[in-house]
């Protein structure tokens, strides 16, 4: 078998954000594919404390493996993959261990994204809004509502019919992304929705949903691992890790 190699993606070195991490992934099960020297097994985390985390695979025998020999990592999570290298220990917690092999926590770790659409929601933050100009010169600022690597909605509280409707097309829009960054791209008007903000059932807002028109590749690979950047802070900041 070949050796593993790392692959470009998201690096967290924050021991807090691997612990956190590394936990919710010992919680939720998610498969973990272990190398080391050409060998390959399969296992789930089976505990993590604050200075190692612990593997059970199968009918494995690693005692013949000297202490502090660097083993890879793949964890199969619903962010994406999880890669990783760390040193095997013969020391650490054994309760409710029992035959599990001990590993030191790595000191970074290398997330990437999954292939499927995610889709966050930023709505609450100001940081987050797109800007530009309509043909007739007017200018306008609207709050983003969630994002996803296709496209985006946002919220407009003075909505023109005649500039945003289905179909049509937004150029140069800028799209700030609070401390992720600023990028300008064209959009298409997919969806116009009524938003209801109270109980009145009156019309306050309008929610226009838009697909990106990509300018080139590196504003569509930007925006894909900003998602996965703000998915992630978003489960640390509200501690689902």
């Amino acid at each position: 078998m070949r050796g593993y190699g790392m692959s470009v993606g998201i690096l967290k070195e924050s021991k807090y954000e691997i612990l956190a991490i590394l936990r919710e992934e010992c919680r939720v099960k998610s498969e973990i594919d272990i190398y080391h020297k050409g060998e390959l097994w399969a296992a789930n985390i089976k505990k993590v404390d604050f200075s190692c985390f612990y593997i059970n695979p199968d009918d494995s025998d690693f005692s013949s493996i000297p202490d502090n020999a660097m083993f890879s990592f793949v964890l199969h999570s619903q962010l994406g993959k999880i890669e990783f290298s760390a040193a095997l220990s013969t020391e650490g917690d054994r309760q409710n261990t029992a035959n599990a092999i001990t590993f030191f926590l790595p000191d970074s770790i290398n997330i990437l994204q999954r292939r499927l659409t995610q889709r966050v929601r930023v709505k609450n933050d100001s940081g987050f809004f797109c800007s530009g100009r309509h043909k007739s010169g007017e200018s306008y600022r609207c709050t983003i509502n969630d994002l996803s690597e296709g496209g985006c909605s946002f919220i407009s509280e003075s909505f023109k019919k005649k500039f945003m409707d289905k179909g049509m097309a937004l150029d140069n829009v800028e799209i700030s992304l609070a401390e992720y960054g600023i990028i300008v791209t064209n959009l298409k008007v997919v969806n116009v929705t009524p938003v209801y903000q109270d109980r009145s059932h009156e019309r306050n807002a309008f929610r226009i949903s838009c697909k990106f028109n990509y300018k080139n590749p590196d504003t569509k690979k930007y925006i894909e691992d900003t998602v996965l950047k703000i998915t992630v802070d978003q489960k640390l900041k509200s501690r689902r890790f």
